[in-house]
């Protein structure tokens, strides 16, 4: 099963505030609820929800973001007592969030899955066996593999384009090892995990406002 990231040293847990899961359910329900809602070929990167920092980001990384943002989870869940053994040892590793560690990522604009970080999750108080049920249920969520193929090809414009980390000889070269293959899941680069120490699960958009609502019940009920 492919790794969505390493943990870290143990620490202390810290709250999310209450008005942080507000913002991010508003946040959510802005958000377009199919990948149809906008043109699935990717004509300027800003849609391309990547770390400020570029040094680290890697071609595997971009690709991944892609492949996710359409493709979901699917591949990571060869079963769910798979996907429980592996969560519950990340969860166990799992350092407090950084101060700009967000709690969802929407990978792609208009994409019908987003990444939700373990770290806030877990100091926001989330439900490990909550998460994993919502992680399942992703799992079997609809895919766009014609969104993601079109958002792919046409990264290859954007790169050419300039402004962007990569050459188009580095995308040529992961294309040429990935295409053969069909396309599958990889991990991020090496230089991507050692600058963010990515602990994520992908979600589908209901589950991860599901989720979302959950903390938000949660902490207003503690106050």
């Amino acid at each position: 099963m492919e790794s969505y990231g390493g943990g870290g040293l143990r620490g202390a847990r810290r709250s999310v505030p209450l008005a942080a899961c507000a913002v991010l359910a508003c946040v959510l329900s802005s958000l377009p609820a199919s990948a149809h809602a906008r043109s699935p070929e990717m004509r300027d990167r800003s849609e391309w929800n990547l770390p400020a920092d570029t040094a680290a980001v890697g071609i595997e990384d971009l690709y991944k973001l892609l492949h996710q943002a359409y493709q979901g989870p699917g591949h990571a869940v060869p079963s769910r007592e798979a996907a429980s053994l592996y969560l519950r040892e990340e969860w166990a590793e799992l350092d407090p969030a950084g101060p700009d560690e967000e709690l969802l990522d929407p990978l792609v604009q208009g994409s019908p899955f987003l990444r939700l970080n373990l770290r806030p999750f877990k100091d926001g108080g989330g439900s490990i066996d909550s998460l994993l049920d919502a992680f399942v249920r992703s799992a079997g969520a609809p895919i766009d593999s014609t969104g993601f193929a079109r958002a792919w090809q046409s990264a290859a414009s954007t790169i050419e384009g300039g402004g962007v980390p990569w050459s188009i000889d580095e995308y040529r070269r992961l294309d040429e090892r990935v295409r053969p293959l069909g396309y599958p899941a990889i991990h991020h680069s090496d230089a991507y995990e050692r600058r963010f120490r990515p602990a994520y699960r992908v979600l589908s958009r209901p589950e991860a406002e599901r989720l979302i609502a959950t903390l938000a019940a949660r902490g207003k009920n503690a106050r």
